[in-house]
């Protein structure tokens, strides 16, 4: 008994898989006012993981959790305990990271996991054999099969609170964005429906974020954030692509901002929570991150 495995296509009994890491949802909830997680489509529910489904046997599973240990534990959490502060701002403390093969193995994985999941629903069909195409050409690259993620780029950006940043631009942010650039993890196709064909992966874990540019299939403006087979990353980047920075700071924040809008019953349940550990609540990132926001809202009304 069991099904096909959608990385290798043995039958096998599938474990329910993580499309976004465990590790991202452990770390929020070590950092955040309470010990629950709200999620964009269902922030009215109080859960202690990420989203599962059916999609690996056990021999694809552990073969994406190695590299998942190795980000985690050479980039991820290197970061957020050293490259930002209490306040979630950079310290300057980590020039850069070196990497190996496994870096640009575990972002494809963790998108060819949004692209499975996500499937065609919603996707407007003429976007369907560029998918499958490289649905197929991550596939095989994941199992080892090809050496390469084919045309496509991959980027890596190091994210932190902008509370402390300066100039006019501060006034066009998406909403909450701190608190997005610090506290979510999210996921989704970025997909132009316009005369203009765009197409891209993205997925963010906390304050790092993930893009996969797949038409066109590269973005300029950003070799300080492009993930190679191996090398060596900057944390203080230097990203001159207007699309990528409009997208993660002010278009992506706007879209999910439902993740905020919660009822009374929830709110009352949050303040409660928040009541039995002050100390906590206090101290935690999601709290900073609040405040910054209603900082920028001060910023934006004067």
């Amino acid at each position: 008994m069991g099904d096909l495995c959608k990385l290798c296509g043995n039958k096998a009994e599938l474990r329910k898989s993580h499309i976004l890491p465990e590790f991202a949802f452990g770390w929020l909830k070590e950092t955040g006012a309470t010990k629950y997680l709200r999620v964009g489509d269902a922030p009215n529910k109080r859960v202690q993981d990420g989203h599962k489904m059916p999609l690996l046997c056990q021999a694809c599973e552990t073969l994406f959790s190695k590299d998942e240990n190795e980000f985690a534990r050479v980039i991820f959490r290197p970061y957020v305990g050293d490259g930002l502060d209490a306040n979630g701002e950079g310290t300057g403390a980590i020039p850069e990271f070196i990497y190996k093969e496994w870096l640009l193995r575990f972002i494809i994985s963790v998108h060819w996991r949004v692209l499975v999941s996500e499937g065609t629903t919603n996707i407007p069909i003429q976007y369907w054999p560029t998918l499958k195409i490289f649905e197929e050409t991550w596939r095989h690259f994941l199992l080892r099969l090809r050496p390469d993620t084919g045309i496509c780029e991959t980027h890596i950006v190091f994210l932190s609170s902008v509370a402390a940043a300066k100039g006019g631009g501060l006034l066009h942010l998406g909403e909450n964005v701190n608190y997005y650039i610090l506290r979510t993890v999210d996921k989704t196709l970025v997909i132009s429906d316009t005369k203009r064909k765009y197409l891209a992966v993205y997925s963010k874990l906390g304050p790092i974020a993930f893009f996969t540019a797949i038409m066109p299939s590269s973005l300029k403006g950003t070799a300080d954030s492009k993930v190679r087979m191996r090398g060596s990353i900057k944390i203080a980047q230097k990203l001159n692509n207007s699309g990528l920075n409009r997208f993660i700071l002010v278009t992506r924040p706007n879209e999910v901002k439902g993740i905020y809008e919660i009822s009374e019953r929830q709110n009352e349940k949050i303040l409660k929570d928040m009541t039995m550990n002050p100390e906590q609540t206090l101290n935690s990132l999601s709290s900073r991150a609040f405040i910054a926001d209603k900082w920028l809202e001060r910023l934006k009304k004067n």
